[in-house]
This record gives C-alpha cells, structure tokens and sequence, in this order.
C-alpha cells in the first residue's frame, strides 16, 4: 500500500490521471474520512485538500467509493456533495482498496 505522504501531483486538476494516482486518491479519501466521519465537500474540493490530487483521479476513486456503497451523494445549490456512508463498515475497507487497484 503507498504510504498516505507519497508526493501528490504538483498541479490539481491539470495531470492526467493514471490507475497509480487514482489510487492514491483512493487511499487519501478513505484516510481523511476516517479522521473526519462527518466531512462532506465537492469533488473539487476533496480533490484540493482532502486527497491533493488531480480532479480527474478524484473522480476515479469517487465513482467507485460511491459505486460500492462507501460514499453517499446529496446535492447543495445544484452541487454534488460527497460523504460517508455510515453504513458501510469499516473492516471491508482493505477489500474495496484490493478491488479497486485490481479493476485494472
């Protein structure tokens, strides 16, 4: 697993995304959630400052955080807002990392 300090993409938004960045975002996701259960914010903003990667991998992991149950949506003033689901249970989260890198 890349250790969460690994070296983001120095422009957000402006690289392209590759399945390595798009799992680091993944990895920044779930470990910001996990520190702040209640966070709730855009995809630009999660991209800025919660996982410091570009939008496009952010939308990657999103797609599939949200796919599988993990994140929720609700809309604020027509914007997407992403949080938790707290239903999803904390201990499958290495498998949904797992499948997540193995989706190739």
């Amino acid at each position: 697993m890349t250790p969460l300090s690994a070296k983001a993409p120095s422009s957000v938004g402006v690289e392209e995304t590759t399945p390595e960045l798009s799992r680091m975002a993944l990895v920044r996701i779930i470990a910001y959630l996990r520190s702040h259960p209640l966070a709730r914010d855009t995809a630009k903003w999660i991209a800025q400052f919660w996982a410091k990667a570009s939008l496009q991998a952010v939308d990657s992991a999103l797609q599939f955080l949200t796919q599988r149950g993990f994140l929720r949506t609700s809309r604020i003033n027509g914007e997407v807002l992403y949080s938790r689901n707290p239903d999803y249970p904390w201990k499958d989260l290495q498998r949904l990392v797992r499948d997540f890198t193995l989706r190739g």
